[in-house]
């Protein structure tokens, strides 16, 4: 009974309700200082390199969105239409643009997802979905739900997404309850995910001059089959079953209800030893002033520990890297980014580089496609 207490007397200290079976959850205190230290990132995980191929118009930019990498596919879109698929080995399969102001088309591209089962491709756009095939073949068309304008969404299993509804956070205008399972095939809204934030921030802050600002603020991801849910009005982070149970994972010890100056507590990814997350401050004074309002942390589950970690890729020294699966559908304990080739050649070039990544990069020009890094934690 005690236990079953404390667990309630946490959900209120979050600012949120829920209803969920019991679980076991990790503490972590973000007032405090955390130790620095250095990792090498093969002494914790294996790393894979893909050069994507780069015939015809298959040519990414430097502004690339990675959202897909499964075991037979990879895909990537880009702000001006294009979305483009290669195979797992990184051979191009399919190329389409459907950008325009057509019924069948595109006027912007604000979230995509893809359902591998069915090879389709989910576009999000102005108050809709709009669904194609894998080669670019039109589908349907779903409008959101009435009310709704701003979402990012998540693919949650064969009938659903999992939707975040964004609507009115900057005129306080907000759905108490915005996490929705929507169905894809009529866009409609089969059920409401228990999980109510009566005061709901923002990601947008305004400057000491008085000037509106959008900050990077990742929230929520997969983790495996289960998804992490990572609201930044919310003192827990929890974790979403594919059964639709709801468990407390991480939780705060300082709520982000308490100070004039937020500091939020955010998901970066989630894997069976780790928990990678950023605390975020906002704080317009240190953005005028140049600072740094990002502080990522690790959090080590076996033993409660967190500290601020920088890793090494021994394959490329001379590169920082970020440990991050932001918008990245992928599988369990795994993330990736795109690595630009003319920064590669550059290293190669100047003997900064070795291994695997060294022999994938030798044959490549510099305005070859990017290199994709694929990086599983043991």
């Amino acid at each position: 009974m005690k236990t079953i207490a404390f667990v309630f007397l946490i959900s209120i200290l979050a600012g949120c309700r829920i209803s969920s079976p019991k679980t076991d959850f990790f503490e972590i205190d973000i007032s405090r200082s955390h130790p620095s230290k250095e990792l090498h990132i093969q002494t914790v995980a294996d790393v894979e390199y893909v050069a994507l191929e780069t015939i015809g118009n298959f040519l990414l930019d430097g502004r690339a969105e990675l959202f897909y990498v499964s075991d037979k596919y990879i895909l990537v879109w880009q702000r001006q239409g294009d979305i483009f698929v290669f195979n797992r080995n990184g051979k191009a399969v399919s190329h389409f643009n459907r950008m325009g102001n057509g019924p069948e088309e595109y006027t912007r591209i604000s979230n995509v997802i893809f359902d591998e089962k069915r090879e389709e491709i989910f576009v999000s756009t102005t108050n809709q979905f709009l669904v194609y095939s894998l080669i670019g073949e039109y589908k349907r068309t779903m409008r959101f739900p009435d009310g709704i304008r701003n979402i990012t969404a998540l693919n949650f299993d064969d009938a659903t997404m999992l939707v975040y509804d964004e609507t009115g956070l900057r005129n306080n205008e907000y759905r108490e309850a915005p996490y929705l399972f929507v169905s894809k095939q009529e866009g409609s809204i089969v059920s409401t995910l228990e999980l109510i934030l009566p005061v709901r921030f923002s990601n947008m802050i305004m400057t000491a001059s008085g000037q509106p600002l959008l900050l990077t603020v990742p929230n929520n991801r997969r983790f495996g089959e289960d998804f992490v849910i990572a609201d930044i009005s919310s003192d827990t982070i929890y974790r979403l079953t594919k059964n639709r149970d709801l468990l407390p994972m991480l939780v705060r010890k300082s709520s982000v209800h308490s100070s004039d100056i937020k500091t939020v507590l955010t998901s970066l990814l989630t894997t069976d030893k780790f928990i990678f997350l950023w605390k975020i401050a906002f704080d317009a004074v240190a953005i005028q002033n140049n600072q740094s309002i990002y502080t990522s942390l690790m959090y080590e589950i076996e033993t409660g520990r967190t500290s601020h970690v920088s890793f090494i890729n021994d394959d490329f020294p001379s590169h920082p890297l970020i440990i991050s699966a932001d918008n990245l559908d992928i599988g369990k304990n795994m993330t990736a980014n795109l690595i630009d080739t003319a920064l590669l050649k550059e290293a190669h070039d100047e003997k900064k580089m070795k291994g695997e990544l060294e022999k994938i990069v030798e044959p490549l020009d510099e305005e070859d496609n990017p290199v994709l890094m694929i990086v599983k934690f043991k």
